[in-house]
């Protein structure tokens, strides 16, 4: 395998490491944007105090948009 391929392995390893917690215990979400070109997924966390959240655009958007993730805790900041 090329270096940079391992590179690229390595990282999402880390990544996956790093996230499997939640990504293992955590409630999926899947949420309805008001736009069919946007598609939002996540995982929370049980007790809310983490999430990922994947947006994938089916094409591309018009203007810029804001969206809220369904199931954090709205008393929280998140970054």
């Amino acid at each position: 395998m090329p270096p940079a391929e391992l590179r690229l392995l390595h990282r999402w390893l880390t990544l996956y490491k790093e996230l499997r917690g939640t990504l293992a215990t955590g409630r999926l979400v899947r949420q309805d944007a008001g736009d069919h070109a946007l598609q939002v997924t996540g995982i929370v966390a049980a007790d809310a105090a983490e999430a990922v959240f994947a947006l994938a655009w089916r094409e591309r958007p018009g203007s810029a948009r804001t969206v809220r993730f369904a199931g954090l805790d709205p008393a929280s900041r998140y970054r």
